[in-house]
Order: structure tokens, then sequence, then C-alpha cells
């Protein structure tokens, strides 16, 4: 399988808030797509979605380690909440109070 990602900044905002991930390989159960989009008008939403991609991969990883295939959405779903809870720490510091972003995922085989 080969995979791309693209994102484009639209026409209303003047920075791109959305971050993506990527990991295709040899193995399928391996491969994983992960989509964060910034939310637009909130403050920090490129930051909102790096860290939700950050939060997501170093619990996901870490945790792959142990999980059996049967795991898998228990894993991802574990690795939504570890994403969301990266971006509401962010969110508590003064420089990036109030940022958001959604964020999809999928992967394995």
């Amino acid at each position: 399988m080969k995979a791309v990602g693209m994102s484009d900044i639209g026409k209303c905002r003047k920075n791109n808030e959305d971050a993506y991930y990527i990991s295709a390989g040899e193995d399928p159960a391996e491969n994983l797509y992960l989509v964060a989009d910034g939310m637009g008008g909130c403050n920090a939403g490129e930051i909102a979605s790096s860290c939700a991609i950050e939060g997501f991969l170093e619990h996901f990883w870490k945790e792959m380690k142990h999980a059996e295939n049967d795991d898998m959405l228990d894993l991802m779903t574990s690795a939504v909440a570890a994403a969301n809870r990266t971006v509401y720490e962010k969110s508590n510091s003064d420089r990036v109070c109030g940022n958001g972003n959604n964020h999809r995922c999928s992967g394995g085989a």
C-alpha cells in the first residue's frame, strides 16, 4: 500500500493548523495513519494538532509492544485519550490557552 499526506491552508486562514502522520511499512499491522485538524479560529490550533499527533504516537508505540491483534481497538482508543490529555495539558499553559483540534486515526491490516 502507498500512502500520501497533504493539507491545504484553505481560503480563510493565514497559516495551516493541520498535522498528519503516516507509517506504511512492510508489516500491515504497523500501518498507521493519523490526521489532526487544528481548529481554525481557536488559539494555537497548529500546536494542538501537533501535540495530538505526538501524544497519540508516544502512547501507541509504547503500548504496541505489549498488544495483541485483537487489542488494536482498545489500543487506538487509549492512544486517542492520551492525545486528548496531551492537548488539554498544553492548552492550560499561558501561551496556548484555548487551543483545540479534531483528530482521526486508522491502522492495522
